[in-house]
């Protein structure tokens, strides 16, 4: 393990760190030629800072319980598996979004106190309790999309998202800035002359795509594909290639 390069404890709740204020530990880790930040807090702080984040503070107290409950069994599992790591969790959506002691909310404090310690098992075991915000008609097998096999996480029908602002969805990525990010990830391309899905999953999402381009092609996973564009530019894989030209248009569920 890589050996700190600073810790710094305030009991005053109030260190920051690129303007946002934590409570509990700070950890700086030299990495490279980059600095890594870890914040070190007690699973119930943390979840303050993760469930307004994850939910909408005024949504119903049932409902932010359950997403309190959810996203604390989450985060204990991932302690419990990650071991080899120099920390539990990301504080993005690679795990949960997570900002610290400035966006708490009164709602979601409330929520993550009265569920105190509760989360959800199987078979006497902390369950992978995976979580989204629009299913767009289906949940997927895990199968599917890492590869485990967990009987819990089955794909089953999901009626009930569809005043969700991301249940249809339409983005244009610019066709420079899709190249640039497929170079940035270190493959090796020319220009693009077609991006097309060629593989999909029971549930209709998007498990491989080809990329035609002027010095062969590439052949990639659709999780591939919106890790090197973007979550929030490629909201999920389901999605299809409406148009590519100077823009390629992606029209997408979910």
């Amino acid at each position: 393990v890589k050996a700190p390069l600073i810790k710094v404890v305030s009991p005053k709740n109030d260190l920051e760190a690129e303007g946002q204020p934590f409570r509990g530990l700070i950890e700086v880790r030299k990495d490279g030629k980059s600095l890594t930040i870890i914040n070190e807090l007690d699973i119930e702080d943390y979840l303050k800072g993760v469930v307004p984040e994850e939910m909408a503070y005024d949504w119903h107290l049932e409902a932010l319980k359950v997403q309190a409950i959810v996203a604390r069994t989450y985060a204990l599992y991932q302690k419990l598996h990650n071991t080899g790591r120099e920390f539990d969790l990301a504080s993005t959506i690679l795990d949960q979004v997570y900002q610290g002691v400035g966006r708490e909310r009164p709602e979601t404090s409330m929520a993550v106190a009265l569920t105190d310690g509760l989360v959800v098992t199987y078979g006497g075991e902390l369950a992978l309790s995976l979580y989204h915000s629009t299913s767009a008609g289906r949940t997927e097998d895990i199968r599917e999309v890492w590869g485990k096999d967990l009987y819990y996480l089955r794909g089953v029908e999901c009626p009930f998202d569809k005043d969700s602002p991301y249940y249809r969805w339409e983005k244009k990525v610019p066709l420079q800035q899709f190249e640039d990010s497929l170079k940035q990830d270190g493959l090796s391309m020319g220009s693009l002359a077609t991006f097309t899905p060629y593989i999909w999953s029971p549930a209709g999402r998007v498990k491989g795509v080809r990329i035609l381009h002027s010095q062969g092609e590439l052949f990639l996973r659709g999780e591939d594909i919106r890790r090197i564009i973007g979550y929030q530019i490629l909201p999920s894989t389901h999605f299809d290639v409406i148009a590519l030209g100077r823009n390629i248009v992606l029209q997408g569920m979910g």
